[in-house]
């Protein structure tokens, strides 16, 4: 007889594992996804000065990103006849939108002292950066 606490235990219908337990779901209210998302928390009043001065640059960084990653996923996927050679025309994006918004985005990030943004949005700048010196 199977045992249900080993890790290889058979049903009896066959299948092999565990059943599932009690699944848990959590609903944040649009207040508190705000607040744990897209609000820097902030750690001194020094820091609150720094927020009020700059505001979150969490939502220009996104938007260089969306900005830099729309045109090249349609050229990519060959969205109304655009082939890899369009990629040629986006350099631009590349260099400013993708790489030096979403780099200042991140520095700005920095500032407020959201680190692990930082790193997100100066990686991704770097990789856009990068993207538009390959193409030149």
């Amino acid at each position: 007889m199977a045992s249900n606490e080993h890790p290889t235990s058979h049903q009896t219908d066959g299948t092999n594992g565990h059943d599932l337990g009690r699944q848990i779901s959590v609903t944040l209210t649009p207040q508190q996804f705000e607040e744990l998302y897209l609000q820097p928390s902030i750690k001194s009043r020094n820091q609150m000065s720094l927020v009020k001065t700059f505001g979150n640059p969490t939502s220009f960084g996104i938007v260089s990103f969306l900005l830099t990653l729309t045109p090249t996923s349609c050229c990519l996927m060959g969205w109304r006849g655009a082939s890899s050679n369009s990629l040629l025309a986006l350099i631009g994006a590349y260099y400013f939108m993708g790489g030096m918004a979403m780099i200042i985005s991140g520095l700005l990030e920095w500032v407020v002292g959201n680190t692990f943004p930082f790193l997100v949005f100066a990686s991704f700048g770097t990789f856009w950066m990068t993207l538009a010196g390959y193409l030149d």
